[in-house]
């Protein structure tokens, strides 16, 4: 294999110019890699992964209370809005629900959008995590044949493919950073994006009969991939 191939292909890249973000652009991540560990086509053919990623609510509500900019420098200011042409006002039809005596406060969850894929979160999850490592440990580390399925998985992954992960609330920003770790399950990696810290493993499951990995602090469970509020929030120890 050539020490130019890009990372995800293995073709060669000696002649790309594409400058791959670490982390989608939009989330205000300015590291990129050197031009050339990813080629020109797989720069291109992830556009719609990065763009599927930003579409998580929980990141573009990050982006508005921290007031991250996006590639542009660009500030939101606001994820949505209530607009009534007919009234000054709005309201909100609560369902039936016991209220205590000086509680002024209501509590709204934001849905996924329809546009949402949550398989394809799943796969750029795993290239974020791929760029991550070689960045901070070389494109050699990255073409290491112990990566081979999980570049596998990002680029043409099997119809209905999904690789479960980990993910837990962080009290501050990400630095869109990686912590890389050997363990009985390979490398596992501790990915801090925006307020989320992604727990993921990179060399993939050794087995289909496993239901779950555990961790000196984390632990995944492998289920339906259905994205819900114990499998976004709930597998960290």
């Amino acid at each position: 294999m050539s020490a130019e191939a890009c990372i995800y292909c293995l073709g060669d890249s000696s002649r790309s110019r594409a400058a791959e973000h670490i982390a989608p652009a939009s989330l205000g991540c300015a590291k990129t890699l050197p031009a050339g560990y990813v080629c020109d086509d797989c720069n291109n053919y992830f556009a719609d992964m990065d763009k599927n990623f930003g579409l998580l609510n929980w990141n573009a509500l990050c982006r508005v209370l921290d007031q991250v900019p996006d590639r542009r420098g660009r500030v939101r200011r606001s994820i949505g809005r209530f607009y009534s042409p007919e009234r000054d006002y709005f309201q909100i039809q609560l369902g039936p629900a016991i209220v205590q005596p000086g509680v002024t406060q209501v509590s709204l969850s934001l849905s996924q959008p329809r546009e949402f894929d949550e398989r394809l979160f799943a796969r750029a999850i795993h290239k974020i995590t791929l760029n991550c490592l070689a960045l901070e440990r070389g494109r050699h580390e990255a073409l290491h044949q112990r990566y081979n399925k999980v570049r596998k998985y990002v680029r043409c992954c099997a119809k209905g493919e999904f690789w479960p992960y980990g993910v837990r609330p962080l009290n501050s920003l990400g630095d869109f950073a990686g912590r890389f770790h050997n363990s009985k399950c390979g490398v596992v990696a501790y990915l801090a994006l925006l307020r989320l810290e992604f727990v993921v493993l990179l060399e993939g499951w050794c087995s289909d009969a496993e239901s779950t990995i555990e961790g000196s602090d984390w632990r995944i469970k492998r289920d339906t991939g259905q994205w819900n509020e114990s499998s976004l929030l709930g597998l960290g120890t």
